[in-house]
């Protein structure tokens, strides 16, 4: 019996020295536990003060297994409802004003090497004094591939006329230069919405397209 216990906490210790180092192979090639391919960010604001903001990221795995992401997310208004389709939302975590508010997303199935999957996560928006600022906004840290931004303001009506500006930030800048302009987009009147998207953005940047209230 001591015999077999002997082999099996023996085996047992390679197993974890064989997971430690696949795992730190990996960490040379890999800085994330996934590889983020693409992003659709899609808000909708029908009518003034409530809308509905909605995220889906397609991402690759780059760990043995993962069972669990953070996402961070901030809505400047009253008050916001979260929710996700495709995974469980656990450990919220509201943060100050000037905080990211996080929380985590739980797959029903764990992800292993090279598995993909679409990240969901959908808000829904109170704004009653109208104190949300007129903007989505991203903050990319590593490559994707595309960022895809729509957002319908429906309120406008189909005589819009008004431009948005689609723009980006350095990330970590030692003075604050404010956000630079990249292209502006005009109204799709026969959707009442802006759509852009942006191909192979540099990462180390906040991206935003920012319209008129």
């Amino acid at each position: 019996k001591i015999a077999l216990v002997t082999l099996v906490l023996f085996l047992l210790a390679l197993l974890c020295v064989i997971i430690y180092s696949i795992n730190k192979v990996f960490g040379l090639h890999f800085k994330d536990d996934y590889r983020r391919v693409s992003s659709f960010f899609v808000y909708e604001e029908n009518v003034r003060g409530k809308s509905v903001f909605e995220t889906y990221r397609l991402i690759q795995c780059k760990k043995i297994m993962l069972t669990e992401v953070p996402y961070k997310y901030k809505w400047t208004g009253k008050k916001a409802k979260i929710c996700s389709k495709n995974q469980k939302i656990i450990r919220e975590k509201k943060g100050r004003d000037e905080e990211w508010d996080e929380v985590s997303l739980k797959f029903d199935k764990p992800l292993h090497f090279n598995d993909s999957t679409v990240l969901h996560i959908r808000t829904e928006n109170e704004d009653p004094k109208g104190v949300a600022k007129p903007w989505i906004e991203c903050r990319l840290e590593s490559p994707i591939e595309f960022l895809h931004f729509r957002v319908q303001l429906a309120y406008k009506g189909n005589q819009c006329q008004e431009l948005v500006v689609f723009e980006r930030k350095r990330i970590n800048s030692e003075l604050d230069t404010g956000f630079e302009e990249i292209e502006t987009i005009n109204f799709d009147a026969t959707y009442m919405q802006y759509s852009y998207i942006c191909l192979n953005p540099d990462p180390g940047y906040y991206y935003r397209l920012r319209w008129q209230k």
